[in-house]
């Protein structure tokens, strides 16, 4: 059977849907021909050949551009075409009309299944984002009408868009994303950072995205500090000078507690979460089943401390594999930190279900199981 992908984000980009994409097309491909539609890079050939094809010929993503996929759809004369979505991979500002319209011509000829990471932006405080957030709504409408099954990486959303196309409920399923990094064995030539060879470590992963509640995080290095306890914070992915503006008013004996990264491989992103104690994750929406950077925590057998929101998933809150507090109490999460620090017993176990979770619920070999079952179901 021939797949086809359509993602405009893909390594090397640093793009945590072009990563699962990779992911994605990576499994599909142990039983699949797949073919990546993905946008043009400098210095990179346009067509390249490993375990499936990946076709970087794409300026943009509207108007003309339009043809270009359409020349490649019937050149392959795929079974299935799954479309990776959110609106700001597709246009300046998170605004395309065009690409939604084409999927509707898509699906006159071809099986489309558009997988949904975040669906629009809120409506927002501004009259800026009211209007953005108005055609994202309109194209999201357009991108269902041209799938033939839609997956949603929450289910709040589901349950949402349910709700609105309550006509087609069957076409919509929820597919967690999974962690898009594989576990590696040690290294001897990956050494832990000076100075943090004996402290309890705590670990950030990923952007000091608005959602991610940075002071949160500083709280906790600062309590545990202040506690008596030998702790230090890294943070992988980023460096120094992007996340200068949340750090560079601290007291010199909390910014010498914090290791950044930078840019790291995945295995090197797998080695730091190998020697980390809790790996901390306070989001302003709650945690949920779109953050691959939890997934990967969890893969990696490492306790996690976040909090509930509105976006927060059941499953986080009927099972017991992480530890939540309300996103809107500082104190209350800051002392899940300490609870956790201080049991070491707590943390084993909460790595270990943690572990257990993903297994059952997020692995990789479901996701691309839930992938093939939705998209073909009758």
């Amino acid at each position: 059977m021939k797949i086809m992908i359509i993602s405009p984000a893909f390594p090397p980009d640093n793009s945590g849907v072009g990563d699962y994409t990779e992911m994605l097309a990576e499994g599909l491909s142990d039983k699949h021909e797949v073919i990546v539609i993905t946008s043009e890079q400098k210095g990179l050939p346009q067509k390249e050949k490993g375990r499936f094809h990946i076709l970087r010929g794409i300026k943009k993503w509207g108007g003309y551009n339009l043809f270009s996929i359409l020349s490649i759809v019937k050149q392959f004369s795929p079974d299935l075409i799954i479309v990776q979505y959110v609106s700001f991979l597709y246009g300046k500002g998170g605004i395309n009309i065009t690409f939604p319209l084409f999927a509707v011509c898509l699906r006159v000829r071809y099986r489309v299944m558009t997988m949904v990471h975040e669906p629009f932006i809120s409506f927002g405080h501004s009259v800026k984002y009211f209007l953005i957030s108005i055609v994202q709504r309109l194209m999201l409408f357009f991108l269902i009408i041209g799938s033939d099954r839609i997956g949603v990486s929450i289910k709040v959303w589901e349950r949402m868009l349910k709700r609105f196309f309550f006509w087609r409920r069957s076409n919509f399923k929820w597919i967690p994303v999974s962690s898009n990094i594989k576990i590696v064995s040690k290294d001897s030539t990956f050494k832990i950072p000076v100075g943090f060879e004996n402290r309890l470590i705590l670990t950030f992963f990923g952007s000091f995205h608005y959602a991610k509640m940075v002071d949160y995080v500083i709280a906790s290095l600062e309590f545990l500090i202040k506690k008596g306890y030998n702790a230090g914070l890294i943070v992988i992915g980023q460096d120094e000078t992007t996340i200068s503006a949340h750090i560079k008013e601290l007291p010199d004996y909390l910014r010498e507690r914090i290791f950044c990264t930078g840019y790291c491989s995945s295995e090197d992103v797998s080695r730091y979460l190998s020697i980390t104690d809790i790996f901390l994750l306070p989001l302003i929406d709650g945690i949920s089943s779109r953050r691959t950077t939890l997934m990967t925590a969890l893969k990696h057998g490492v306790p996690v401390v976040s909090t509930n929101g509105f976006l927060t998933d059941d499953i986080f809150l009927q099972e017991n594999f992480t530890l939540l507090s309300p996103s809107t109490d500082k104190a209350l999460f800051v002392a899940n930190v300490v609870r956790m620090a201080d049991d070491d017993t707590l943390r084993k176990n909460m790595g270990k279900r943690g572990k257990e979770a993903y297994e059952k619920y997020f692995s990789e070999r479901l996701m691309i199981e839930r992938y093939l079952d939705h998209a073909f179901k009758k």
